[in-house]
């Protein structure tokens, strides 16, 4: 059997996919341009310009996924 069948899906991804998505919620800089994307994609779901509140909930939630993949990061590198 070939190495690669021996190894899970999540073994055989490299970077994985966690780590793809953590890098630029990392690095303050590239935050905006995430927050600008997710508050697009507010305007295109609403058909409309999204308010300020929207903007401001979209920035909780990105900030709440980011903590959630470093949770993911941590119990991945350090528990398993």
């Amino acid at each position: 059997m070939a190495d690669h069948a021996r190894q899970t899906p999540e073994e055989s991804l490299e970077p994985s996919v966690l780590e793809v998505l953590f890098q630029p919620l990392s690095h303050p800089d590239k935050r905006r341009p995430l927050y600008s994307l997710l508050d697009g994609l507010a305007l295109i779901q609403s058909g409309f310009y999204s308010s300020n509140k929207s903007a401001a909930q979209l920035k909780e939630e990105a900030e709440s996924m980011m903590q959630n993949v470093r949770c993911e990061l941590y119990l991945k590198h350090h528990l398993i």
